[in-house]
């Protein structure tokens, strides 16, 4: 199987309040690289990727629908 650059075979898929914070915070403690980012309407973030290291995390915005998970996968 061929993953896209910078993409390991299992990636972290985070559900979180204040996604925002989540990168900056990131970016300053680890310098993480942010590689896409896609904004709903209500401007909180519908997808978002960085990367730290070799390894990419994948996360949005909890909303009502979808609640806070800070455990779960991408393959």
């Amino acid at each position: 199987m061929k993953l896209p650059d910078n993409y390991q075979t299992v990636i972290p898929y985070l559900l979180i309040e204040n996604a925002s914070d989540f990168i900056q915070s990131t970016k300053k403690v680890f310098g993480v690289k942010e590689t896409d980012k896609t904004m709903r309407d209500d401007n909180r973030i519908l997808q978002a990727k960085i990367i730290i290291g070799e390894s990419t995390i994948m996360f949005a915005d909890a909303t009502d629908k979808y609640k806070v998970s800070t455990s779960g996968l991408f393959v």
